[in-house]
């Protein structure tokens, strides 16, 4: 980005394994996630090193989605709904960052 001269902005989304308040079927997806004892050890292992991230352009939401609504289809992937919240979230942040380009110091 320096090189080209452009900003980064970096997200850490979520996942089955880091949503507090799972509906009754994220239940169900968590629980046959966790057979997989990688997938559990992995995505609970990252989320808290990332947890310790702090860096102006990087971003953690992975509890953008702690309501008990049903989100996932899978442990991993996000209902369109889901999307369009995650979605909402980065186009704010970049409508922020072209403001703060456009206007005169």
């Amino acid at each position: 980005s320096k090189k080209y001269g452009f900003n980064v902005l970096c997200y850490w989304q979520p996942n089955i394994f880091t949503k507090r308040l799972l509906s009754d079927f994220e239940k169900q997806l968590e629980k046959a996630a966790k057979t997989e004892l990688f997938n559990e050890y992995v995505f609970r292992r990252v989320n808290e090193m990332v947890k310790k991230i702090q860096h102006s352009t990087f971003q953690n939401i992975s509890d953008i989605l702690d309501t008990s609504t049903t989100y996932y289809i899978d442990f991993s992937h996000i209902d369109e709904k889901g999307n369009d919240i995650i979605a909402a979230k980065i186009a704010d942040d970049l409508r922020k960052k072209i403001l703060d380009l456009t206007i005169i110091k």
